[in-house]
């Protein structure tokens, strides 16, 4: 008898397993410009990760340290190979599908999104999933997972949702960019650097109307710069103006008299689950606007980095710790966890109940 009932409860056990969709987060790997190499926190993740035997790991950027002029086009590729060693490669041995969308490190300047597209496609890199639309993987693209809708977005430019093709170099990067281009003999390596951000805003909101994502379980979109910023502005913002606390998509938030902004989109398509890298903290929150009662609540995710420069929450003595998140998704409920470096779990109530920003807008601690 008691072997029966043993039976019955693992095999119900084994039923909740199969009903939950484990998610696993991480972002903003890379250290100082033009590193060639990954920290031990980094392989730690990766491993840990890989022992939680996820169905997705996604990756909202910054998985090179680019961003720098001075870097030649041998040295980009390097950084790509060192990750696709350490990172890429871990994940694909143990045929867990990986999801990138670019960082600032990776795609903010022309050079670099042109080694970023030609990485993911030597690579075979479009994910093993159902893609639903991939015309512009790998800058952004949407798929299923397990009845799960994801949207990832390309947003490695302060300020707006695509970068624009004036604010990524000067006249002589454009020629480079030209000649790297000319260079290349696979067509599919081609980027549209004249592309808008209304553009990308539109796709986002036609994907989100779309019978694939309004029958989904949930509905998850993920990039790296954020809505807002989760710093603390005693030390990230500077007296004139700028600094990390402003590293954020200005002009995309759903203030008072706009309209047709990134986060209102966000909200009329009914999304589960937001998803931002860039700022290096923990903190999962519900968005808040006193002035807007009637729209729905944004539920947003500010992921830690797993490399350099982790950062203060508002108050905080201690840097938010370096790690990673465990999303796990149970018919539409989602939560999840924070792990640190050595896989130690951080419990989400040491985090600030609430922080309070401006214009009427309050980050309520999921």
């Amino acid at each position: 008898m008691i072997s029966r009932i043993f039976l019955i409860l693992v095999f119900l056990s084994s039923l909740s397993a199969f009903g939950t969709t484990k998610i696993a987060v991480i972002n903003d790997l890379n250290g100082e410009a033009g590193s060639l190499t990954y920290g031990w926190k980094v392989a730690s993740a990766v491993g840990q990760i890989i022992a939680a035997r996820p169905d997705l790991v996604i990756l909202p950027g910054d998985l090179v340290a680019g961003e720098s002029s001075a870097l030649t086009q041998a040295h980009l590729q390097a950084m790509w190979d060192s990750f696709d060693k350490t990172v890429l490669s871990q994940f694909q041995k143990m045929n867990i599908p990986l999801a990138p969308a670019p960082g600032n490190h990776d795609a903010g300047l022309i050079r670099d999104r042109v080694e970023y597209k030609r990485f993911w496609i030597k690579n075979e890199g479009i994910p093993q999933v159902d893609l639903v639309d991939a015309t512009h993987f790998p800058f952004y693209y949407s798929y299923i997972v397990k009845n799960i809708f994801f949207i990832a977005m390309d947003d490695v430019t302060v300020g707006r949702v695509l970068p624009h093709p004036h604010s990524l170099g000067s006249a002589a990067a454009s020629l480079k960019l030209k000649a790297d281009l000319e260079a290349m003999s696979n067509p599919q390596i081609q980027i549209l650097p004249e592309s808008k951000d209304l553009e990308q805003k539109l796709w986002i909101k036609t994907q989100l109307a779309s019978p694939e994502a309004k029958s989904a379980d949930a509905r998850i979109v993920y990039g790296h710069v954020p809505l807002y910023s989760v710093l603390d502005p005693a030390r990230y913002q500077k007296p004139q103006g700028g600094g990390k606390f402003h590293e954020v998509l200005s002009r995309e938030q759903m203030l008072k008299n706009t309209a047709g902004t990134l986060e209102e989109i966000l909200i009329d398509g009914n999304v589960s689950l937001t998803i931002f890298a860039h700022s290096h903290a923990f903190y999962p929150a519900t968005i808040k606007h006193q002035d807007r009662p009637e729209k729905n609540p944004l539920h947003v995710l500010f992921t830690p980095c797993i490399g350099a420069a982790n950062r203060h929450l508002p108050g905080a003595t201690e840097r938010s710790p370096n790690g990673y998140v465990i999303i796990s998704v149970e018919d539409t409920h989602l939560s999840y966890q924070l792990y640190n470096a050595q896989g130690e779990l951080i419990s989400k109530e040491t985090l600030p109940a609430t922080l309070p920003l401006k214009d009427n807008v309050t980050l309520i601690r999921d």
